[in-house]
């Protein structure tokens, strides 16, 4: 029985009727949805499914939910005047980090339902200047011969072993999550570290499964109706940064987007984005930069309640969920 309740349930979420029925009552409230990376055979990259995609765009347009801009969104729901233009209910879609395959697999699959995005890129590692340490940290980890290895890390030892594709990748992640917590000058130390041990030097410039867009290639997507916005200069966690460095990962960041893009959306997008990856520092430098928002990971249906009068830093808070591929999880968001 309960698995009949489930999918009927389901069914419900999922039906046009249902998202009829969402844009009835209450304010405007829009879902944001934070995407990264999509599938791509040919680099032999996980990531988004683009038919699963294909299949969601294709729900929420059957069920009456609007697909908009997110600087859109931010900017009326902050406003009396041009709040009541928005639809009931909209979901936005943002992708960070600025992979290729945004443009390549992502981009026709948002282009078939004429459905808004803005990607937010990483200009010194588009410049060259670095690629991401997350990805060296997963480079170094599938070149080496090793499968264990022993490190130390603020004192503490840390091991990584394991012994097939599946535990390596579990391996990587967990060192990933850990290291977002530290200092940003231990984390670079510690992946320099990381690449002596195992015996894999890095390479300057990023082997092609971890290849961004370059500028070139951004103001095409930009000329076919994609908008983008920064997401820092070389994308570390600002709150484990100086208060030097953290004004000039944002500041720099939004001049060289301005310098090079036509129409560069005027929101900042938060380096991981949790609660504690930010703070009243980076909020201020994201101002004095002159950006009218910014973007988080904090896990809330975009609405009035967002917007206080008391709060007029709201903004540079703004709330984004994690990409999910079914349209009755996206549903469920619109009634938290």
């Amino acid at each position: 029985m309960t698995g009949l309740l489930k999918s009927a349930a389901f069914d419900l979420l999922t039906h046009p009727w249902f998202g009829r029925f969402l844009s009835l009552g209450g304010g405007p409230r829009c879902v944001v949805l934070m995407l990264h990376r999509f599938r791509s055979a040919d680099r032999s990259v996980g990531g988004h499914d683009p038919a699963k995609l294909r299949h969601l765009l294709a729900g929420l347009r059957r069920s009456k939910i609007a697909l908009i801009d997110v600087a859109q969104a931010i900017t009326a729901m902050g406003d009396a005047g041009t709040r009541a233009s928005l639809p009931r209910r909209s979901v936005a879609f943002t992708i960070d980090d600025g992979y290729a395959d945004l443009v390549e697999i992502g981009e026709p699959v948002f282009a078939e339902f004429d459905c808004p995005v803005t990607g937010f890129v990483v200009p010194g590692v588009i410049d060259g200047e670095c690629w991401f340490w997350w990805d060296q940290i997963d480079w170094i980890m599938r070149q080496t011969t090793a499968s264990s290895l022993l490190l130390e890390l603020q004192g503490h030892p840390v091991t990584l072993q394991w012994s097939d594709a599946r535990s390596r990748h579990v391996e990587k992640n967990r060192l990933i999550e850990r290291l977002k917590d530290i200092d940003h000058g231990a984390l670079l130390a510690f992946v320099t570290e990381l690449a002596r041990v195992a015996e894999v030097p890095i390479a300057i410039a990023a082997p092609s499964r971890y290849r961004v867009l370059g500028w070139d290639e951004l103001r095409a997507a930009e000329s076919r109706g994609m908008r983008f916005g920064a997401h820092s200069m070389t994308h570390p966690i600002l709150s484990q940064c100086t208060a030097a460095q953290s004004a000039y990962e944002i500041g720099e960041s939004v001049r060289r987007v301005r310098h090079e893009l036509a129409h560069p959306q005027a929101i900042f997008c938060y380096p991981n984005g949790r609660s504690s990856d930010y703070g009243m520092r980076e909020m201020a430098a994201v101002s004095a930069a002159g950006m009218t928002s910014a973007l988080t990971t904090l896990p809330r249906v975009l609405c009035r309640r967002d917007a206080p009068m008391a709060d007029p830093d709201w903004r540079f808070a703004a709330p984004r969920y994690p990409y999910v591929e079914h349209l009755g999880t996206v549903a469920r968001f619109f009634l938290r």
